[in-house]
Protein backbone atom coordinates (compact mmCIF):
# COMPACT_ATOMS: atom_id res chain seq x y z
CA UNK A 1 0.00 0.00 0.00
CA UNK A 2 1.10 3.53 -0.82
CA UNK A 3 0.19 7.11 -0.70
CA UNK A 4 -0.72 8.81 -3.98
CA UNK A 5 1.54 11.33 -5.14
CA UNK A 6 0.30 14.72 -4.18
CA UNK A 7 -2.72 13.12 -2.38
CA UNK A 8 -2.05 14.26 1.03
CA UNK A 9 -3.18 18.20 1.67
CA UNK A 10 -4.32 20.06 4.68
CA UNK A 11 -6.43 23.28 5.08
CA UNK A 12 -6.94 25.28 8.11
CA UNK A 13 -9.60 27.62 9.02
CA UNK A 14 -10.09 30.73 10.64
CA UNK A 15 -12.19 29.24 13.17
CA UNK A 16 -9.31 26.49 14.04
CA UNK A 17 -11.36 23.35 12.29
CA UNK A 18 -8.95 21.69 10.13
CA UNK A 19 -9.57 19.17 7.12
CA UNK A 20 -7.26 16.78 5.06
CA UNK A 21 -7.40 14.38 2.11
CA UNK A 22 -5.37 11.60 1.34
CA UNK A 23 -5.54 9.31 -0.96
CA UNK A 24 -4.23 5.47 -0.58
CA UNK A 25 -3.26 2.82 -3.71
CA UNK A 26 -3.07 -1.12 -3.51
CA UNK A 27 -2.07 -2.81 -6.56
CA UNK A 28 -3.55 -6.36 -7.57
CA UNK A 29 -6.56 -7.74 -7.76
CA UNK A 30 -9.30 -5.03 -7.71
CA UNK A 31 -11.93 -6.75 -4.65
CA UNK A 32 -8.71 -8.11 -2.43
CA UNK A 33 -6.91 -4.49 -3.09
CA UNK A 34 -10.07 -2.78 -2.11
CA UNK A 35 -10.53 -5.14 1.37
CA UNK A 36 -6.92 -4.47 2.11
CA UNK A 37 -7.61 -0.62 1.97
CA UNK A 38 -10.75 -0.70 4.02
CA UNK A 39 -8.66 -3.62 6.60
CA UNK A 40 -5.88 -0.97 7.00
CA UNK A 41 -7.51 2.85 6.83
CA UNK A 42 -10.86 2.07 8.60
CA UNK A 43 -12.90 5.27 9.55
CA UNK A 44 -11.62 6.79 12.58
CA UNK A 45 -7.78 6.28 11.57
CA UNK A 46 -5.76 8.99 11.66
CA UNK A 47 -4.25 11.13 9.01
CA UNK A 48 -0.53 10.01 8.21
CA UNK A 49 1.24 13.28 8.62
CA UNK A 50 -1.35 14.61 10.61
CA UNK A 51 -2.13 12.46 13.59
CA UNK A 52 -4.58 14.62 15.37
CA UNK A 53 -6.77 15.07 11.96
CA UNK A 54 -9.10 11.75 11.99
CA UNK A 55 -10.80 10.12 9.17
CA UNK A 56 -14.99 10.79 8.57
CA UNK A 57 -14.88 10.00 5.22
CA UNK A 58 -13.65 7.31 2.79
CA UNK A 59 -14.68 6.35 -1.15
CA UNK A 60 -13.02 3.32 -2.61
CA UNK A 61 -12.15 3.26 -6.20
CA UNK A 62 -11.80 0.11 -7.88
CA UNK A 63 -9.30 0.27 -10.90
CA UNK A 64 -8.10 -2.29 -13.84
CA UNK A 65 -4.77 -3.21 -11.83
CA UNK A 66 -5.70 -2.89 -7.87
CA UNK A 67 -8.08 0.25 -5.72
CA UNK A 68 -7.74 3.36 -4.37
CA UNK A 69 -9.49 4.42 -1.21
CA UNK A 70 -10.15 8.50 -1.08
CA UNK A 71 -10.16 9.51 1.89
CA UNK A 72 -11.20 13.30 3.85
CA UNK A 73 -10.15 14.05 8.06
CA UNK A 74 -11.24 16.73 10.33
CA UNK A 75 -9.70 18.06 13.70
CA UNK A 76 -8.19 20.61 15.19
CA UNK A 77 -5.04 21.81 17.43
CA UNK A 78 -5.16 22.42 21.30
CA UNK A 79 -4.47 26.17 20.97
CA UNK A 80 -6.76 26.63 18.47
CA UNK A 81 -10.24 25.53 20.38
CA UNK A 82 -12.97 27.99 20.63
CA UNK A 83 -11.95 30.35 19.07
CA UNK A 84 -14.87 32.10 17.27
CA UNK A 85 -15.00 33.72 14.04
CA UNK A 86 -18.38 35.87 12.97
CA UNK A 87 -20.46 36.53 10.42
CA UNK A 88 -23.26 39.70 9.69
CA UNK A 89 -25.80 38.99 6.96
CA UNK A 90 -27.88 42.21 6.29
CA UNK A 91 -30.64 42.25 4.15
CA UNK A 92 -34.23 43.52 3.45
CA UNK A 93 -37.84 41.96 4.06
CA UNK A 94 -41.17 43.43 2.93
CA UNK A 95 -43.41 44.03 5.70
CA UNK A 96 -47.05 45.67 5.57
CA UNK A 97 -46.93 49.20 5.50
CA UNK A 98 -49.83 49.52 8.29
CA UNK A 99 -46.87 47.55 11.09
CA UNK A 100 -44.41 50.87 10.28
CA UNK A 101 -43.43 52.60 13.34
CA UNK A 102 -44.08 55.73 11.61
CA UNK A 103 -47.64 55.09 10.43
CA UNK A 104 -49.76 56.69 12.32
CA UNK A 105 -47.45 60.25 11.37
CA UNK A 106 -47.85 59.79 7.64
CA UNK A 107 -51.53 57.50 7.77
CA UNK A 108 -53.22 59.16 10.21
CA UNK A 109 -55.85 57.25 12.22
CA UNK A 110 -59.81 56.27 11.29
CA UNK A 111 -60.87 59.62 12.78
CA UNK A 112 -58.39 61.54 11.24
CA UNK A 113 -56.77 59.90 7.66
CA UNK A 114 -53.79 61.45 6.23
CA UNK A 115 -52.40 60.78 2.53
CA UNK A 116 -55.82 59.77 1.89
CA UNK A 117 -55.80 56.57 4.09
CA UNK A 118 -58.57 54.59 3.82
CA UNK A 119 -59.56 52.63 7.31
CA UNK A 120 -62.89 50.38 6.99
CA UNK A 121 -64.77 48.52 9.36
CA UNK A 122 -63.77 44.45 8.52
CA UNK A 123 -67.31 43.04 9.08
CA UNK A 124 -68.72 45.21 6.58
CA UNK A 125 -66.29 46.22 4.40
CA UNK A 126 -67.40 49.75 4.74
CA UNK A 127 -65.54 52.83 5.47
CA UNK A 128 -65.02 54.03 9.14
CA UNK A 129 -64.03 56.71 11.50
CA UNK A 130 -63.79 54.60 14.43
CA UNK A 131 -60.53 54.83 16.18
CA UNK A 132 -61.73 51.24 17.88
CA UNK A 133 -62.76 48.60 15.18
CA UNK A 134 -61.38 50.39 11.55
CA UNK A 135 -58.37 48.99 10.30
CA UNK A 136 -56.22 50.69 7.37
CA UNK A 137 -57.25 49.14 3.99
CA UNK A 138 -55.25 51.26 1.33
CA UNK A 139 -54.40 54.80 0.09
CA UNK A 140 -56.93 56.16 -2.29
CA UNK A 141 -55.46 56.84 -5.78
CA UNK A 142 -56.81 60.88 -5.18
CA UNK A 143 -56.62 63.36 -2.42
CA UNK A 144 -59.54 65.89 -1.95
CA UNK A 145 -59.40 68.51 -4.24
CA UNK A 146 -58.57 65.61 -6.69
CA UNK A 147 -54.43 65.87 -6.35
CA UNK A 148 -52.94 62.33 -7.36
CA UNK A 149 -52.17 60.75 -4.14
CA UNK A 150 -48.23 59.90 -4.23
CA UNK A 151 -49.14 57.03 -1.72
CA UNK A 152 -51.78 55.62 -3.70
CA UNK A 153 -50.81 51.61 -3.78
CA UNK A 154 -48.23 51.86 -1.66
CA UNK A 155 -49.17 48.36 0.60
CA UNK A 156 -45.32 47.52 1.74
CA UNK A 157 -41.90 48.88 3.31
CA UNK A 158 -39.01 47.47 3.26
CA UNK A 159 -37.11 47.00 6.74
CA UNK A 160 -33.57 45.79 7.38
CA UNK A 161 -33.10 42.18 8.77
CA UNK A 162 -29.63 42.12 10.25
CA UNK A 163 -28.48 38.01 11.05
CA UNK A 164 -25.51 37.49 13.32
CA UNK A 165 -23.60 34.86 13.73
CA UNK A 166 -20.88 33.19 16.18
CA UNK A 167 -18.92 30.01 14.41
CA UNK A 168 -16.36 27.86 16.22
CA UNK A 169 -14.82 24.16 16.90
CA UNK A 170 -15.44 22.44 19.98
CA UNK A 171 -14.95 19.04 21.59
CA UNK A 172 -18.41 19.75 23.91
CA UNK A 173 -21.53 21.09 22.90
CA UNK A 174 -23.01 24.79 24.09
CA UNK A 175 -25.67 25.08 26.32
CA UNK A 176 -29.40 24.43 25.66
CA UNK A 177 -30.42 27.41 27.22
CA UNK A 178 -31.30 31.09 26.03
CA UNK A 179 -32.95 30.36 23.37
CA UNK A 180 -35.56 33.14 22.30
CA UNK A 181 -34.20 35.55 25.37
CA UNK A 182 -33.43 39.47 24.33
CA UNK A 183 -30.25 40.88 24.64
CA UNK A 184 -28.82 44.55 23.99
CA UNK A 185 -25.44 42.70 22.22
CA UNK A 186 -24.05 40.25 20.75
CA UNK A 187 -20.39 38.50 21.19
CA UNK A 188 -17.61 39.58 19.10
CA UNK A 189 -17.22 42.85 17.16
CA UNK A 190 -21.12 43.13 16.82
CA UNK A 191 -22.97 45.67 14.75
CA UNK A 192 -20.94 48.68 14.15
CA UNK A 193 -23.17 51.55 14.55
CA UNK A 194 -26.65 52.97 16.94
CA UNK A 195 -29.02 50.67 17.45
CA UNK A 196 -31.27 52.89 18.43
CA UNK A 197 -34.16 50.92 20.21
CA UNK A 198 -33.87 47.83 18.58
CA UNK A 199 -32.30 44.78 20.26
CA UNK A 200 -30.87 41.43 19.62
CA UNK A 201 -32.52 38.16 20.10
CA UNK A 202 -31.34 34.57 20.33
CA UNK A 203 -32.38 32.15 17.85
CA UNK A 204 -30.50 28.97 18.09
CA UNK A 205 -27.62 27.31 17.66
CA UNK A 206 -26.56 24.42 14.72
CA UNK A 207 -23.68 22.40 14.87
CA UNK A 208 -22.29 19.48 12.86
CA UNK A 209 -20.21 16.63 14.28
CA UNK A 210 -16.96 16.34 12.86
CA UNK A 211 -13.86 13.93 13.05
CA UNK A 212 -14.12 9.79 13.59
CA UNK A 213 -17.19 8.09 13.99
CA UNK A 214 -19.60 7.45 16.64
CA UNK A 215 -18.07 4.92 19.78
CA UNK A 216 -14.79 6.99 19.64
CA UNK A 217 -15.59 9.73 21.74
CA UNK A 218 -12.14 11.21 22.51
CA UNK A 219 -11.51 11.93 18.41
CA UNK A 220 -15.07 13.76 18.11
CA UNK A 221 -15.44 17.75 18.04
CA UNK A 222 -17.87 19.67 16.49
CA UNK A 223 -18.23 22.49 14.39
CA UNK A 224 -20.90 25.10 16.20
CA UNK A 225 -22.54 27.88 14.89
CA UNK A 226 -25.01 30.36 17.15
CA UNK A 227 -27.24 32.63 15.44
CA UNK A 228 -28.89 35.89 16.35
CA UNK A 229 -31.66 38.45 15.06
CA UNK A 230 -31.85 42.14 15.31
CA UNK A 231 -35.33 43.72 15.96
CA UNK A 232 -37.39 46.12 14.68
CA UNK A 233 -37.12 49.67 14.97
CA UNK A 234 -39.01 49.50 18.42
CA UNK A 235 -37.17 46.14 19.50
CA UNK A 236 -38.63 42.62 20.20
CA UNK A 237 -41.72 42.79 22.27
CA UNK A 238 -40.54 41.74 26.37
CA UNK A 239 -44.37 40.39 26.25
CA UNK A 240 -43.49 37.80 23.66
CA UNK A 241 -39.95 37.23 24.58
CA UNK A 242 -38.01 36.92 27.55
CA UNK A 243 -35.37 39.89 28.04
Amino acid sequence: MQIVAGSARATRKANGLEEAECTFEVTGAPGSAGQLLEATQPLGSRHPYKPHLFMESQQLIYQAAGARLVCTYAGVTFEWLERPTYELVIGMQESPIETHPDFEDFAGKPSAPLNGALFINPETGLKTTSNTIGVFDSFLPYLTGGARNSKAGVEAYLDPTVVYRESMVSYTLPSASGFGQISGDVPGPGFRGSLGRRNWLYVGYTYRRRGAPQGLQSQVIYEVSKEWRLSGRAGWDDDIYQS
